[in-house]
Order: structure tokens, then C-alpha cells, then sequence
């Protein structure tokens, strides 16, 4: 999809969830819902409650990537190039929406323990099982949806944090609200009609 809507939002995740109804109103789509996030939980929660059977979600596969990149060592040793193949073994494995073989692979190095004590193998375990039915990138694939959020992203470098991450810059909520409003509005076209109208 080339035309892209933007929102910002200051608030919690029902604001977000409602902002992403909005954008999806507003351009007309009928039909179902495609959503991709690092993972986040509530961004999860919020396709459910927002888009209901009408969307999906899926995890970014670059952060999975990560994960999987991370427990390589306790799986395979240090190696190098033994690593990197163990990580394309398993990257394959989720991409034919075989999260199980993956699941097993690692849990003979999970030390089965919680929050910052766990090991990378236990967190990539967990990352895993606790987003059942969020991997599914063959039938993404298959139906030509991306399955990362780079697009996302670099809407954010690009709409956000070039104006509001500048050297020495510091802002005031309301002042930041108002600024990411200016920024989106631009970025989804409207900036010529909004001052025509405030004239």
C-alpha cells in the first residue's frame, strides 16, 4: 500500500487501538486487517479488540530474528559460522510455520528461570510460546503481506523523531502533542487544506 496514514498519540493503548480504527476508516478498507509489532502485548490486544476477526497479527521477524540470534551460542557454542547456520535453520523453520521444531530445539538450554535471570535460550523459548498463533508468516508470504514493520519504523524516523529527537531538544508533553499533530497531518497530505481553512 503507497498511501499512508499517520496518527499520533499521548495517551494509553485503547487511544491507539481507536487511532488505528480511524486510519483504517479513512482508507477505506473493507476488507481484513494486517498488523505487525515487535511483540508488544498490548499491541496485540489492541488488533483483538479493535479489528476483532477482521485483523491479524503477526511478530516482526526481524525481532524474532534477534532472539533466535541471541540463543545461538548456548544451543550450538561460539562459533561463528556454526551459529549463523543453526540461526538460518531456525529462521526457515518459522517461516514454514514450524514453531514447534523450534520450541524443541531450544529447550534443552532453557535454565527455566524468570525475568533477568533467564538465559537467551529461555527467553527466545518464551518469546515464542507466549505469542501462540503470532507467527504465521507463510500465510503472510503467501498472501503477499510483509512480515516486518521496517515500513513503520522508518515512518517513525522519519514523522517523529527527526523533529522531536534533535541535539539538545526537550519538550513539554503538550508542546510534543502538538508538534507530532503538525507532523502527521503533513505526512498524510492535509497540511495545505488545514491552513486554507484556518485563514
Amino acid at each position: 500500500m503507497t498511501n499512508k496514514r499517520h496518527r499520533v498519540v499521548m495517551g494509553g493503548p485503547d487511544e491507539a487501538g481507536d487511532q488505528w480504527l480511524s486510519c483504517a476508516i479513512e482508507q477505506g478498507l473493507k476488507s481484513s486487517i494486517h498488523c505487525v509489532s515487535d511483540g508488544a502485548k498490548w499491541i496485540a490486544n489492541q488488533t483483538d479488540r479493535i479489528f476483532a476477526d477482521q485483523g491479524t497479527f503477526l511478530v516482526d521477524f526481524y525481532h524474532l530474528c534477534e532472539y533466535l540470534a541471541e540463543a545461538a551460542s548456548e544451543c550450538v557454542g561460539n562459533d561463528e559460522k556454526t551459529c549463523k547456520k543453526w540461526v538460518e535453520q531456525q529462521k526457515t523453520r518459522m517461516k514454514t510455520n514450524n514453531g514447534a521444531s523450534v520450541l524443541s530445539e531450544l529447550e534443552p538450554y532453557r535454565n527455566g528461570k524468570p525475568g533477568k535471570e533467564a538465559n537467551k535460550s529461555e527467553e527466545c523459548h518464551r518469546y515464542i510460546r507466549n505469542r501462540p498463533g503470532q507467527f504465521d508468516y507463510s500465510g503472510a508470504e503467501s498472501s503477499n503481506l510483509p512480515i516486518g514493520s521496517g515500513e513503520i519504523e522508518s515512518s517513525n524516523r522519519s514523522v517523529v523523531q527527526t523533529r522531536l529527537k534533535l541535539p539538545g531538544a526537550w519538550w513539554k508533553p503538550e508542546n510534543a502533542f502538538s508538534m507530532l499533530s503538525l507532523r502527521t497531518l503533513r505526512a498524510n497530505g492535509g497540511w495545505d487544506s488545514y491552513w486554507q481553512a484556518a485563514v
